[in-house]
């Protein structure tokens, strides 16, 4: 950007990008930590340069003109670009390492973390990790605040202003002890489940009832859990039948019997989450790659 033959560097947008947000010059110095007069000096020179007016002084509160709307959008753009430029090339330097912060739903665990894991693990052995486990909620609440890089959720889920990376859909399962097993089938209809006490894990409370009122059966539903290892923990205890993603199945700690329910509505698919506009270095893409293989 040059305005007069002069080159305008990135201190002076930053300058400017401070007096638009807080709409007065006194509080942009003191959010820039400088003196008001070198700031206000700043300002007219680079109107001066541009030949334009930026902002209208008619107020106490300095307004931006129309030119100057259309200016901090461009200097932003320049600044964030900048900011990710440095970033990647720190990332370079540094090869892969540092600490991946990953918000993650407990149907998910089972799929993510694997023996596959301990192999990228070993491939790249410098990384570190922080799981933050929670429902489908928290982990979409502390990626908006970005205190994670990537969420790793399952459907169903809005994903609308994401990046997202997706795997296939899996079935769902009733799982079950040998107490509660009705038949040697694998395969089991939504019909078959009438007769029996259901465990159900609540993130799929919703999905489940739209189901049972397609097919215009009411089962008994003994028990809604938060989370999906209750559930299979309640299955596994002869309480009742679980249904869960069928991966969830990892977690079980006994011989459990399941089935997988024939019904093409009733399935879901973990999913990778992460904001646009959130810096992923070189470690955090690895282990997108990584959720990509699985």
């Amino acid at each position: 950007i040059g305005g007069c033959g002069r080159i305008m560097d990135l201190k002076q947008l930053e300058y400017f990008i401070a007096i638009a947000e807080e709409k007065n010059i006194t509080a942009a110095a003191k959010r820039l930590h400088i003196c008001q007069p070198p700031l206000s000096q700043q300002l007219k020179k680079l109107e001066a340069e541009l030949g334009v007016v930026l902002f209208n002084r008619n107020s106490r509160q300095i307004q931006l003109t129309e030119i100057g709307k259309i200016f901090l959008e461009r200097a932003r753009q320049i600044v964030d670009l900048s900011s990710s430029i440095q970033q990647e090339v720190q990332d370079y330097a540094a090869g892969y390492q540092g600490t991946i912060m990953i918000g993650i739903t407990p149907t998910s665990i089972p799929m993510v973390m694997n023996h596959k894991l301990g192999e990228f693990h070993k491939k790249y052995p410098k990384i570190n990790y922080k799981f933050f486990e929670g429902s489908t909620q928290y982990v979409m609440d502390i990626l908006q605040k970005e205190l994670v890089d990537i969420g790793i959720v399952r459907s169903p889920i809005d994903t609308s202003g994401y990046c997202v990376v997706e795997k296939p859909p899996e079935p769902m399962i009733a799982a079950m002890n040998e107490e509660n097993n009705w038949s040697d089938d694998d395969f089991c209809t939504i019909e078959e489940l009438e007769s029996m006490n259901l465990i159900v894990y609540r993130r799929y409370e919703a999905l489940l009832n739209d189901v049972f009122a397609v097919h215009k059966i009411s089962p008994r539903i003994i028990s809604v859990s938060e989370r999906s290892f209750t559930a299979l923990l309640l299955s596994e205890i002869g309480l009742g039948v679980s249904i869960l993603p069928a991966s969830a199945i990892k977690m079980s700690n006994q011989k459990v019997i399941y089935k997988t329910i024939h019904e093409p509505i009733l399935t879901t698919n973990a999913v990778a989450l992460w904001l646009p506009n959130h810096h992923l270095n070189k470690s955090a893409k690895a282990f997108l790659e990584y959720f990509k293989s699985l």
